[in-house]
């Protein structure tokens, strides 16, 4: 189906797309970002993205009040992991090969810092971060190092830099040209960006859970393809450097990812569609189509066998909104961030892991709906002799 988009395609402003699938996500009352919203391939340029009501103000808010980026535990948002430091040596071997130990570097995006810390301890001594999470940035003053809430305050500072780090970033933002605009200002004249995102030509390949690729923060899903025309279209930007390879953002769970390293050069180049990728996407939904089935689960049902979800991410988000848990006697949601979103999720107790060793619990069915998590939680349950049913619904 073609539409007209809500959300104008945000690499080369066109405004119809093919409406490849649409995601629905069990509403949280006060949440800024839509729970409602389409992937569309862009009808011009063959971007993907997901096209939903909202604003990069809605965005914003949602950033800086989050939390969960800040906890020790997460994977992917810049920790200081055995995964975590095994990603930071890929990149900093990329980035030696730009940037010299004394030469400025800036992180947007720096989550938890983990990637500065590491360049800190091999030498590079002049790094500081961009980072909307107020637990981030307090965490990384600890460790003596700057981080400023937003692009503009950092642009305050008038000096350039000679390298901007965009790690698992442009992924998040809904503006994504006005974003590149205030990152081609940061940057010397001879500075270069490196950027790494999700590749979603690979999203088939590194299959974790239906659609798991499609949430409300990953909303721009890059081709190696689309990651240049996007540089081109708004920097006039050319790649030094490019590279797919498998990341793990948690340890044994692979994802597909892109690296790049980009000079501004001010030698513009057109848009070349990417009409190769519509194929490998497609392939991903139906596959995500044929695999959202849940018979574990419905055969649960009736059974009067006492639930707990583990995980209240958009897996458990989606799943709720498909009506997945419908009819069965859940308990409650179990999350390591049992605050964030209150004490209740749609009516059921938000509860901590170890509530879990509770005797009321042990006859119970936990469905892990943890999808980067899913093994961990699984050898944690059986580690604590769980004498219930664990049911684990990724892969």
């Amino acid at each position: 189906m073609i539409k007209n988009l809500s959300r104008r395609c945000p690499l080369c402003g066109f405004e119809q797309g093919q409406v490849l699938t649409h995601i629905s996500l069990m509403p949280v009352e006060g949440e800024s970002l839509p729970s409602d919203f389409d992937v569309c391939l862009c009808k011009a340029c063959g971007f993907c993205f997901d096209d939903m009501a909202a604003t990069q103000n809605s965005f914003d808010d949602y950033y800086k009040t989050t939390g969960k980026y800040a906890q020790a535990n997460t994977g992917g948002s810049g920790g200081i992991s055995d995964a975590d430091m095994k990603r930071w040596s890929h990149v900093i071997r990329i980035l030696s090969a730009h940037v010299t130990k004394k030469q400025r570097i800036v992180d947007v995006g720096c989550g938890k810092g983990g990637l500065l810390l590491a360049l800190r301890a091999e030498g590079f001594s002049n790094v500081v971060g961009i980072e909307p999470s107020s637990g981030c940035r307090e965490a990384l003053s600890r460790q003596a190092v700057v981080c400023y809430p937003d692009l503009s305050d950092c642009l305050a500072e008038e000096t350039p830099f000679d390298c901007v780090i965009c790690s698992q970033v442009l992924e998040h933002i809904f503006a994504l040209g006005e974003f590149l605009n205030g990152v081609g200002r940061l940057i010397g004249k001879k500075g270069v960006i490196y950027v790494e995102v999700p590749n979603a030509a690979g999203y088939a390949d590194c299959f974790h859970a239906p659609f798991y690729y499609f949430d409300r923060e990953h909303i721009n899903h890059f081709t190696q393809g689309s990651l240049d025309n996007l540089f081109a279209e708004v920097l006039q930007g050319l790649p030094l450097f490019r590279e797919e390879a498998c990341a793990e953002p948690v340890s044994g769970v692979l994802t597909p990812n892109l690296y790049a390293v980009y000079q501004l050069r001010g030698e513009r180049r057109a848009v070349v569609p990417d009409v190769s990728f519509s194929q490998k996407i497609e392939s991903y939904i139906k596959v995500s189509e044929g695999r959202d089935r849940y018979p574990e689960i419905e055969a649960l049902k009736g059974s009067h066998t006492p639930v707990l979800l583990w995980g209240q991410g958009a897996h458990l988000r989606r799943l709720m909104g498909k009506g997945v848990f419908h009819g069965l006697p859940i308990k409650g949601i179990i999350d390591r961030d049992k605050g964030g979103r209150g004490e209740f999720l749609a009516g059921y107790p938000l509860l901590a892991p170890k509530d879990i060793s509770e005797s009321k619990f042990q006859g119970a069915a936990v469905i892990i709906t943890s999808v980067l998590y899913a093994r961990q939680i699984q050898e944690s349950l059986i580690a604590q002799a769980f004498t219930g049913r664990i049911i684990r619904i990724s892969e």
